[in-house]
């Protein structure tokens, strides 16, 4: 029969107390790994058309960068000329001010009565006019289609949208909410551009003289 000293014996159960507590610690570990890779790549959706045709996606972060701030600015643009007789859709009031949507949603194209319609908007130009981290104005161009019972209209229309950002919510996370809507003329849409280039083309040191020439003397 083996003799095992008390010392000997001791040291075994602290080694095998080490190793079960790294396996353990191991396995922890990867687990928490899985979990974070899973918490940053963004999950796949499917959703489905009034047609019950499938959609998959992926969705992904908003990111506080022009780009993004542009695009919320232009898809805000375009959903405040999309509407039917029934108003506006519902998430909009989370990128409009309060006031400016209550009086856009009393606004009905001419000829309706209490009749339905549909009114839809496709953009064709943007033009940025200037922007900082609170204020953004910025002048778009582009079709509105008017459906109702009696006609089928499409107007060429340019405007002015200043935006004012606030504090964020759960439906807009960058808090840019669009704040007065001005109609621009023709002229007022391209007289900055035309008025630049002009300034580019005819600086006043490339002018001629205009000075009656002076006599030669001898």
């Amino acid at each position: 029969m083996a003799f095992v000293s008390p010392e000997g014996e001791l040291r075994n159960r602290v080694h095998r107390a080490i190793v079960a507590t790294a396996v353990v610690l191991a396995a922890i570990a990867g687990v928490l790994v899985v979990f974070v890779y899973r918490a940053f790549v963004p999950p796949r959706v499917v959703i489905e058309t009034s047609s019950r045709w499938p959609i998959t996606g992926q969705l992904h972060r908003w990111v506080d960068n022009p780009s993004t701030m542009g695009q919320v600015l232009m898809e805000t643009a375009t959903a405040i000329f999309t509407r039917t007789e029934k108003g506006f859709p519902p998430d909009l009031a989370d990128f409009v001010a309060p006031d400016l949507l209550a009086a856009l949603s009393t606004m009905r194209p001419r000829d309706t009565g209490q009749s339905g319609f549909s009114q839809s908007f496709a953009l064709t130009d943007i033009r940025p006019a200037g922007f900082n981290d609170t204020i953004a104005i910025v002048r778009y161009r582009g079709a509105m289609t008017v459906t109702t019972q009696q006609r089928h209209a499409v107007s060429d229309i340019m405007f002015e949208c200043s935006y004012y950002r606030k504090m964020p919510t759960d439906k807009n996370a960058l808090g840019w909410r669009l704040t007065e809507i001005r109609e621009l003329t023709e002229s007022e849409y391209f007289d900055p551009e035309r008025k630049a280039v002009r300034d580019q083309k005819f600086k006043p040191g490339d002018l001629p003289s205009m000075a009656p020439a002076q006599p030669e003397t001898k």
